[in-house]
């Protein structure tokens, strides 16, 4: 009958029976009794001779997917093109998309300025903020929404075959590009933000945008097989990367001498005030995402009962 099983299934059972013999202080007697029957059982298990009860059967259930490799094989099993799409590099994918989207806008932006000053009086200044939105969050999110999709078909994307030194590089070029328009005042060159309503409507835009832009990148690193971390991880990095531009602004316009001549004091203000930013519209933004994502599970359940 032993013959019937596995050698390491042999050494499984044995290591149950005394696990069991110890914590119940039985005699080497015993302990062969009771190998006996947990080989006799499981050997009934098997040729289907015994009739597993719904506890029986929860019992195994529950051992099966207490594995993490079974869970873990199962998970890939079924979302075979996300399991190979790391967190680090959706992260940098979000970072190429929404810094590129806005580099881009603020150097465009800066060129119509540049060349057609008339457009301070005619408008151009409401033009600029209402761009502002496409640029932070919307531009970016139908970029990953498009990548999304293709994944969803079972395609790779460029971010999975690209070597992680190419997106290094360009997050870094990017961070550069970013830092020096925020630094330079290409975001609100003189005169271009003066009027009233245009500076509150600037505050209105450009205030909601950080914490959409968040969401759209907490949206995007939410995807299975994944765990609950993975979000509160992708909102701690997009802080970091917020942060990270204001620190380089701050870099940049004090080594110009536009912090003269307290410039220790201001750039350290200057950073405390970006770090806590940061970390506020991350805050707001992932308590927005998960009540959303739970209003939506909610919604599902309910017209699934119907």
């Amino acid at each position: 009958m032993v013959d019937e099983l596995a050698p390491d299934t042999n050494e499984k059972m044995r290591a149950l029976c005394k696990k069991i013999s110890v914590a119940h202080d039985l005699d080497a007697e015993i302990q062969q009794e009771l190998y006996t029957h947990i080989e006799d059982k499981l050997l009934a298990y098997l040729n289907g001779e015994e009739t597993l009860t719904e506890e029986d059967a929860f019992i195994l259930v529950r051992e099966h997917f207490g594995d993490p490799s079974a869970l873990k094989g199962l998970l890939q099993d079924v979302h075979a093109i996300e399991a190979q799409v790391s967190l680090a590099r959706r992260l940098a994918a979000a970072i190429v998309v929404t810094a590129g989207a806005l580099v881009a806008y603020l150097y465009l932006t800066f060129a119509a300025f540049r060349f057609w000053p008339a457009l301070h009086g005619n408008g151009g200044d409401y033009v600029l903020i209402a761009g502002m939105i496409p640029a932070y969050f919307v531009f970016p999110w139908l970029v990953l929404h498009h990548w999304q999709r293709r994944l969803d078909a079972g395609h790779k994307s460029w971010f999975l075959t690209c070597h992680p030194a190419y997106l290094v590089g360009a997050i870094a070029v990017l961070f550069v590009l970013e830092s020096v328009a925020m630094s330079s005042g290409l975001l609100w060159t003189e005169g271009m933000i003066q009027p009233t309503a245009v500076r509150w409507l600037y505050l209105l835009v450009l205030q909601p945008s950080p914490v959409l832009q968040c969401m759209v990148w907490l949206w995007w690193c939410d995807r299975p097989p994944r765990t609950a971390s993975a979000v509160r991880n992708a909102g701690r990095v997009w802080a970091l990367w917020a942060f990270s531009l204001g620190a380089g602004a701050n870099a940049a316009m004090a080594i110009k001498g536009d912090f003269a001549p307290n410039t220790t004091q201001v750039v350290l203000g200057a950073l405390a005030v970006n770090l806590v930013t940061a970390l506020m519209c991350a805050f707001v933004a992932y308590g927005l995402y998960v009540t959303a994502r739970r209003v939506a599970a909610g919604s599902k359940r309910r017209l699934a009962r119907t």
